[in-house]
């Protein structure tokens, strides 16, 4: 279901990366040459049900260049469960915007890539 309303979002560049840096410091920028992050609000709602939940979607693009490939790592997190909808019966808790904004914030700062072989691979060339 299309809602404009919802259609709230943040687009940030978070440019070269560099070692140590902000919440992607453990990942190597030899691999990474830079990262992008969109972070929004969408309506959702099973077919045929008018009932909308609102859900977050974060996503991160990092680019690899030398691979010719991007690695996009993507959160959802439920922000709120309309009454009166089939997933309300289901979902007991709905986690905080800030709870969930600390989780994928640690997530990120712990991501590390231990080998790039899957992406020499996927892109066909020798590392």
């Amino acid at each position: 279901m299309a809602n404009d309303e919802c259609n709230e979002y943040e687009i940030a560049d978070m440019g070269t990366l560099q070692p140590g840096s902000g919440l992607l410091g453990n990942l190597n920028p030899d691999y990474f040459s830079w990262a992008g992050y969109i972070d929004g609000l969408m309506m959702v709602s099973k077919p045929g049900e008018q009932a909308q939940n609102t859900v977050r979607c974060f996503m991160l693009l990092l680019r690899m260049p030398q691979f010719t490939t991007d690695l996009l790592v993507v959160f959802y997190s439920t922000t709120e469960v309309a009454p009166g909808g089939s997933v309300a019966a289901h979902i007991k808790h709905v986690v905080p915007a800030e709870e969930a904004t600390q989780t994928i914030n640690q997530i990120l700062s712990s991501l590390t890539v231990r080998s790039v072989q899957a992406f020499v691979e996927a892109s066909g060339g020798n590392e």
